[in-house]
């Protein structure tokens, strides 16, 4: 094992939470669980997954294969040490396994860079990384770590789901949080697919961008009527007024100069 090694064995028969350095990386899509848990089925499972502070580390998937056909999964346990990184281990694990597209990378990066130190008990040995260092540790630029970042921060759980599952690219997927903040509303567009998030994003700027123009047009249209409008307004008021009507308003205008 890697790390300080293991210094005992347990199985599934009792249910383990997620470590939290685990979740950093996502889990397998549908269709692909699918196909992972019919493999277990059908052969069993080949490699053990790993307890640290009795949460589950490594091997999440399996895990929830396991829990699903009603299978035992044998897990190691690594020997509790406050200098053990468990980010390190996950990353360690994982990289080599998992083949992620650039934009479930840099989620990952983003994930590793805004892990606070102290956060946890359980995560105090580790360092905070960088913008920079997270994206070198997972080959892929800083701007895309720092739209990851975006998004997770400020993107629906649908909206960050579909960067993690692969299904829409992190680059569209910051447009959209930023062209529609609302929540809700990314939820709705991300239900109808990728197509449906690059309209938005397009349409989004191009609609507030209209309006912004009518509302200058109209600011404009209410400057220019200036006084104007109201001396217009006034003079139809005197030509409809009755001649009685005109004597008063003159004496109340008379009387009004008086003080």
């Amino acid at each position: 094992m890697v790390g300080n090694g293991a210094n005992k064995t347990s199985t599934n028969k009792h249910q383990y939470p997620i470590h939290e350095a685990a979740a950093i990386f996502p889990m397998m899509g549908d269709r692909e669980f699918a196909d992972f848990k019919k493999d277990i089925e059908t052969y069993g499972v080949k490699e053990w997954g790993t307890l640290y502070r009795g949460q589950v580390l490594d091997g999440r998937n399996r895990y929830k294969a396991c829990q699903e056909l009603g299978i035992e999964m044998t897990f190691c346990e690594i020997e509790d040490d406050d200098k053990f990184d468990p980010v390190a281990y996950v990353l360690s694990h994982n990289l080599h396994r998992r083949h992620l597209t650039e934009s479930q990378r840099a989620m990952v990066a983003a994930k590793v860079a805004t892990m606070k130190q102290g956060a946890r008990t359980d995560l105090r040995s580790i360092e905070p990384k960088s913008n920079e260092d997270a994206a070198s540790q997972m080959k892929v630029s800083p701007a895309s770590v720092k739209r990851a970042k975006n998004v997770i921060a400020k993107g629906a759980v649908e909206v960050q789901q579909a960067v993690e599952q692969g299904s829409l690219p992190v680059s569209v997927a910051s447009e959209l949080v930023k062209a529609v903040p609302d929540k809700d509303q990314q939820t709705e567009i991300v239900s109808k697919g990728t197509d449906a998030v690059r309209q938005a994003v397009k349409e989004k700027p191009l609609a507030q961008k209209r309006l912004t123009k009518q509302q200058a047009a109209e600011k404009r249209k209410q400057a220019s009527a200036g006084p104007s409008a109201g001396l217009d307004d006034l003079r139809k008021a005197w030509l409809q007024a009755t001649e009685q009507a005109r004597k008063e308003f003159l004496k109340e205008v008379q009387h009004e100069q008086a003080y």
